[in-house]
């Protein structure tokens, strides 16, 4: 590896997580700084309430760092979520997991990001 590589894989190593406290699901989610694969990951489906489902998938953890929930935990979602596990609930949890906060430049949005990767 190269010298580069051994600070990205520091400075991965080296994040913290924040707190997302999600009342309704007795849970507390660990979100780390977003990645590249996660954007990636997260924006491959086009609509609204699909990415904000992948981003608590992609970005959710436990405290012990492992994922919180799985692609079948994802598709309950999408096929029962009501109530408590509405799209109401999953779009407020994706828009805290995505608080500008997490981003290196607070002035700028995840949504900033994606216009800037996209070239727009």
């Amino acid at each position: 590896m190269s010298v580069f590589s051994d600070k990205v894989r520091a400075a991965f190593q080296a994040r913290e997580a924040r707190v997302v406290t999600v009342p309704e699901w007795g849970m507390e989610l660990f979100i780390y700084p977003i990645t590249l694969a996660q954007l990636e990951a997260i924006y491959e489906d086009d609509s609204d309430y699909g990415v904000a489902a992948r981003t608590i998938l992609v970005r959710a953890k436990n405290e012990d760092g492992s994922p919180a929930f799985t692609k079948g935990d994802l598709d309950e979602l999408r096929k029962f979520g009501v109530e408590d596990y509405g799209p109401a609930v999953i779009a407020r949890i994706a828009r805290e997991i995505n608080a500008p906060d997490d981003l290196a430049d607070d002035e700028q949005s995840a949504d900033d990001v994606m216009e800037e990767l996209a070239g727009n």
